[in-house]
């Protein structure tokens, strides 16, 4: 998280390196001509740390190297560490990459976008509410937040908000350049890939501390008002219409236990993924007459994008001021993550096709103030 300045440094791109446009046309060194399946691996791994030591060599720093090198093979850091121990299959550019390895001595060019400067705020823990502003580049934000960390629900924060201040407070927020979504109604990764490459938009995914949980706690108020009016309808129907939770991780769901002021119910792991979206013009308060209506078009921008993608998202989230812990994972289950190379999202155009009776109005917008305290991770 601490960046200097010449870790941001864009790459100077030479005409006549290995990791010019020739590296993604057409093969280069042959180094293993017909290896084995079980070598790619290994090819893999000494092709990225040379690439890894001419970035370096170059004059950019390990961190910024890495990121570079995730950005032009489309995956997460928690993607790439699982494939390469062995532990997860490849997918996307990774596996294409990978398929093709033993024909190439070198990573593949990163695509344009990479270079891209974005300003985000972070904090240390969840009780801190002053957050440090930081810019880097888009490459690196996706390193960043695709690097899980074995650990409890805790640790440091990003907020995709600067603020006028040292203190995270939504009247304080000053210009956002990275939308984040929060996908927990049980959409798989494949789902979420397909739905945000179909827009065409660049975005890191990368799946949260829940991620594959099998409990939900409600209110056990609700859980009861719910079974009094459908005596013949279980846990399942209620995850599903209540919850807005996908039918296949609700399919045998049932009550568990309760737990003081909770109902606690058993259902199929649920994936849930958290997204963040570079956008292409980003929200500046300075540019509407007030601040409560800069934070109203906020939450139109942030609405418009997430009915973009067609996936449920938690609109809890949509506040300016909103924390997300950065990667974390237990134990008992493996993290993923993904980058998707595109375009950035164009939010305000977005928002501007919304029709009328899908703006978001101020009694909305208020619904949603006694949420921004609440941190989503």
């Amino acid at each position: 998280m601490g960046l200097s300045a010449t870790e941001i440094r864009p790459a100077q791109a030479d005409a006549n390196s290995s990791t010019g446009a020739a590296a993604c046309s057409k093969p280069l060194t042959a180094v293993v001509p017909g290896a084995a399946p079980g070598a790619v691996t290994k090819v893999a791994l000494e092709a990225i740390r040379r690439e890894k030591e001419r970035l370096v060599n170059a004059g950019l720093s390990k961190d910024r190297a890495d990121a570079d090198i995730l950005w032009a093979l489309g995956a997460g850091h928690s993607e790439s560490n699982a494939v390469f121990s062995r532990q997860a299959a490849p997918t996307g550019k990774l596996a294409t990459w990978l398929a093709q390895v033993t024909l190439f001595d070198v990573v593949p060019d990163a695509p344009a976008g990479g270079d891209a400067s974005v300003s985000v705020s972070f904090g240390g823990h969840l009780r801190d509410n002053t957050a440090s502003p930081q810019t880097m580049t888009w490459a690196q934000f996706c390193r960043m937040v695709t690097r899980h960390q074995h650990g409890e629900k805790d640790g440091a924060y990003i907020t995709p908000a600067i603020f006028a201040g040292s203190r995270r407070d939504d009247a304080d927020a000053e210009s956002i350049d990275v939308l984040a979504l929060d996908f927990d109604s049980g959409a798989n990764l494949e789902a979420i890939v397909d739905a945000i490459t179909r827009q065409g938009w660049t975005a890191a995914i990368a799946s949260t501390h829940s991620h594959l949980t099998t409990e939900t706690r409600v209110k056990k108020s609700a859980w009861e008002s719910w079974c009094a009016e459908h005596p013949n309808v279980g846990a399942e129907e209620f995850l599903i219409s209540k919850k807005a939770r996908a039918p296949a991780a609700c399919e045998g769901a049932a009550f568990d236990r309760a737990e003081g002021s909770e109902v606690i119910l058993r259902h199929q792991p649920l994936p849930k993924f958290r997204v963040f979206i570079r956008l292409a013009r980003p929200w500046k308060a300075a540019e509407y007459p007030s601040h409560s209506e800069a934070e109203l078009e906020w939450t139109r921008l942030y609405h418009a994008v997430g009915n973009a993608i067609g996936i449920p998202f938690d609109v809890s989230c949509s506040n300016t001021g909103r924390l997300f812990l950065l990667p974390r994972f237990p134990v008992s289950r493996k993290p993923v993550s993904r980058v998707l190379h595109g375009a950035p999202c164009d939010a305000h155009a977005l928002a501007g096709t919304l029709p009328p009776g899908e703006a978001v109005s101020r009694s909305t917008a208020s619904s949603q103030t006694a949420s921004r305290s609440r941190c989503r991770h």
